[in-house]
Formats: C-alpha cells, sequence, structure tokens
C-alpha cells in the first residue's frame, strides 16, 4: 500500500507541473571579485547564509558536524550530534533552518541566544536549502528542487532543473537571489541560476578561476557555499575545506553560454 500511495502522490506532483517548457540555452553570468576575507580550511562548507551582517554556516561531517555564526568578534558554534550529517542552511521567519544528509531532520534554531528550537522530519536526503519568503526549497542531490511548506516541511510540488533540455543533477547548495535560486552543482566549479517556475536554467556562473584546481592544496574539496548579503546584494561563496570566502558581484548575463 505505501509503494501505491509513493506511485500515486508522485503522479499527482506531475500532473501538477504540467508539461515541461522548452528552455533557452543558458546565458553566461559574469561577476567581478569585490573582495576576499579567510576561512577555516577544516570546515567542510554545506550551507551559507547571512543574518543581517552576520555570516552563519553549515558544517558537515558526522563528528564533526556544526551550526557556526561568524560574528565580529569571534565565531559562535553549536556543535550537531554525532549522528547527523550537517547540511544545507537558510534564514527563514527570523530562525535558521539546517538540514540533515540523510538522517531526514530538519532544525530550526534560534539565534538569540543560539538554540536549537524545534525539529521537523522529511523523506530522502537532504543538500540545499533556500526559501521564497514563503515557501521553503530543497535539493537531494538530484535534478529536481522540491517545495515545502514551512508549516510542517511536507511537499507541495516538484521542479525538474534542465539546460536546454537537459536534466541537471546534483544540485547541491541553494540561495534565492533577484527572484532566482542560485544552485551549486556538486563537482563542478559552476553554479546554476535557476527559474523556479520553469526550472530552466537562466544562466551558468563559472567560477574556474577564483581558486584554480591546479593551485589547490589536497586537502580542499569542491565549491560548495552560496549567501547573498541582505544590504549589498554581493553573493559570497567559498568551498569544502577552502582558505578563502569571496565577495562577487554579479552581471547580468549578456550572451549564451558556451
Amino acid at each position: 500500500m505505501r509503494l501505491i500511495g509513493a506511485l500515486l502522490l508522485a503522479l499527482l506532483l506531475t500532473l501538477q507541473q504540467g508539461p515541461a517548457r522548452a528552455c533557452e540555452d543558458p546565458r553566461a553570468l559574469g561577476y567581478q571579485l569585490i573582495d576576499t576575507r579567510p576561512h577555516d580550511p577544516r570546515a567542510f562548507t554545506q550551507g551559507l547564509v547571512f543574518v543581517d551582517d552576520t555570516l552563519a554556516e553549515s558544517v558537515g561531517g558526522y563528528g564533526e558536524s556544526a551550526l557556526i555564526l561568524h560574528h565580529p568578534a569571534g565565531p559562535e558554534r553549536l556543535e550537531l550530534p554525532a549522528r547527523l550529517f550537517g547540511e544545507g542552511l537558510t534564514w527563514f521567519d527570523e530562525q535558521l533552518w539546517q538540514l540533515s544528509w540523510r538522517a531526514g531532520e530538519l532544525r530550526v534554531y534560534r539565534i538569540a541566544p543560539l538554540r536549537l528550537e524545534r525539529s521537523l522530519r522529511y523523506r530522502g536526503q537532504g543538500w540545499g536549502l533556500t526559501h521564497d519568503g514563503d515557501l521553503l526549497y530543497l535539493s537531494d542531490g538530484s535534478a529536481t528542487i522540491s517545495v515545502r511548506q514551512p508549516e510542517d516541511f511536507s511537499e507541495r510540488r516538484r521542479i525538474a532543473v534542465r539546460a536546454g533540455q537537459r536534466p541537471v543533477a546534483r544540485l547541491n547548495e541553494l540561495e534565492w537571489w533577484r527572484g532566482s535560486i542560485l544552485a551549486n552543482v556538486w563537482q563542478t566549479d559552476r553554479i546554476a541560476q535557476i527559474d523556479p517556475h520553469s526550472g530552466c536554467v537562466i544562466a551558468w556562473l563559472d567560477l574556474a578561476g577564483l581558486w584554480p584546481r591546479a593551485v589547490r592544496t589536497p586537502q580542499a574539496d569542491v565549491l560548495n557555499g552560496i549567501a547573498v548579503h541582505p544590504q549589498t546584494g554581493h553573493v559570497w561563496v567559498t568551498g569544502k575545506r577552502w582558505p578563502r570566502l569571496y565577495e562577487l558581484s554579479l552581471q547580468t548575463p549578456e550572451a549564451p553560454a558556451p
């Protein structure tokens, strides 16, 4: 019965989406490097988000996962239970919402003082998390983003992400930017700008030049982590075990990406 129910739910979600709209070829999203700041090279960064001027960070690893608030006076760190692998992070409804990778546990925190407020359950993996002011958006490493109700984190609909007509899998950390979703694509140096209504990739942001792979340390992992500053609109990025944070001003795409 559970299998039949799951199949009926998947069919209903597909019918709600309607037929897939043809996507235009993505454009190239340019950027200007504004500044860099030190970043803990031990931090396995899974999520970034600004809370006013304070950068909040979710770091992963079993027995190493934490939620960190980078205050001007120094970091404030809250450890996760060893059974949890910290993942995506967003600031919604005056609270921090943090995913776990495989445990299906969403943790919601107050920040003054920093404490766990409540937990919610979900099925499947959690990779990235963002919101549009009303609804939450979750990635799970596939080519699909699920739209979630904030009350109970139940699934409302799904977004099939495509570049042209090709699915874009391994979607990771998410961030809302100018009515679109920015998404890290795991194991690449590119960020996809996604239309949340159609699922089309509007543009690619190629960040291979920030810290070229040829000069990276053996300990460094992939590009991951996107945070939009609420006042400047600048986009901050880093990677797993990267020694720097990068502040970028993104530029409107002018031509199709190669």
